[in-house]
């Protein structure tokens, strides 16, 4: 039994969670994303896995008493979609017993990596588990993808390290329906399907996902990876949630803004989160954000991931139009 927080019309909601389920005979319960439905729906369904996106796993984490439902069915949690909060990552470790493992995948190929959680038929047991690196989205499914690795600058392909995914295989899409530019724009000569998204290959076969590569932010002539600053600002005790974006700047062309969501009972200024980033020694001077916003919330789409460009308008009056 599984209990689905995604949209059905979307490829996690449907063909990467519901319909394998259903075909193994198995049951959907579909869930309109609530945390306090969650946990009512794990204890009344008895789900034996779940499947979530980055920003609910904050929510989970963050809930204060889970102890009141019964969630001795739930074996494993997966999730997908955006990058896992690493700091709620590991809160769920100490506060749950079921297993937490994370994916990736898109529409136009389906699931490319993963974390193994077992064999068929048997959940296997956290220690029997292979080891999981934090904000990794798993190891490729070689099965059924062929992979390799772009340098974005020279065109050249790489062995391990950062570049442009490409991938190829049965798994991938022929095309995109009625757009024949575009789907000679996404298509390599020799049939490798470019994604766009900026990864990590890690030396021991893990993968990271980095960013988009239509999502850089080029500022003072230099490219700033926005997920790079968030790992870090979700790393402060008093952040919730954070999301980079861009403003347009008429001196630096872009400038580098922050959205925050602090915890509930959180003092933290302005000031005080520069300087946090400044002393962290992650982060290049022009990747610390030049504004920071604090907000109750930040925008969500129906699979939860922050919309950048929403952020983007939404302060676009507070633009800099002079250096």
């Amino acid at each position: 039994r599984w209990l689905c927080t995604g949209p059905i019309y979307h490829t996690s909601g449907l063909e990467s969670s519901s319909l394998p389920v259903l075909a193994a005979g198995g049951t959907v319960v579909s869930l309109k994303w609530q945390v306090e439905k969650f946990f009512a729906h794990v204890h009344k369904y008895k789900p034996e896995a779940a499947y979530i996106v980055g920003s609910m796993l904050v929510d989970i984490a963050n809930y204060e008493h889970p102890e009141k439902w019964d969630l001795s069915s739930l074996k494993f949690v997966v999730g997908g979609g955006a990058p896992m909060n690493a700091s709620a990552y590991e809160k769920i470790k100490q506060k749950y017993q079921f297993i937490l493992t994370e994916r990736l995948g898109m529409t136009e190929a389906g699931i490319i990596f993963v974390y193994p959680v077992g064999t068929p038929g048997r959940f296997s047991p956290r220690e029997e588990l292979p080891y999981h690196m934090g904000e990794s989205c798993g190891k490729p499914l070689y099965n059924q993808t062929q992979f390799r690795l772009i340098d974005p600058l020279t065109g050249q392909i790489k062995e391990s390290g950062e570049g442009e995914l490409q991938i190829k295989g049965d798994s991938v899409f022929k095309g995109y329906w009625k757009l024949p530019a575009l789907t000679e724009k996404v298509f390599t000569g020799d049939g490798w399907f470019k994604t766009g998204d900026i990864v990590l290959f890690h030396e021991d076969g893990h993968v990271y996902h980095s960013r988009r590569r239509d999502e850089i932010i080029i500022s003072g002539g230099e490219n700033v990876s926005p997920r790079a600053i968030e790992v870090v600002a979700e790393a402060h005790a008093d952040i919730l949630e954070a999301a980079v974006f861009a403003l347009p700047h008429e001196h630096w062309g872009q400038e580098v803004c922050l959205a925050v969501v602090k915890r509930p009972g959180a003092n933290l200024s302005e000031i005080e989160l520069i300087q946090y980033f400044k002393q962290s020694g992650r982060l290049a001077k022009y990747e610390i954000p030049k504004r920071i916003f604090f907000r109750e919330s930040l925008p969500k789409t129906p699979t939860r991931s922050v919309p950048r460009a929403k952020l983007t308008q939404e302060y676009l009056p507070y633009a800099t139009n002079k250096s």
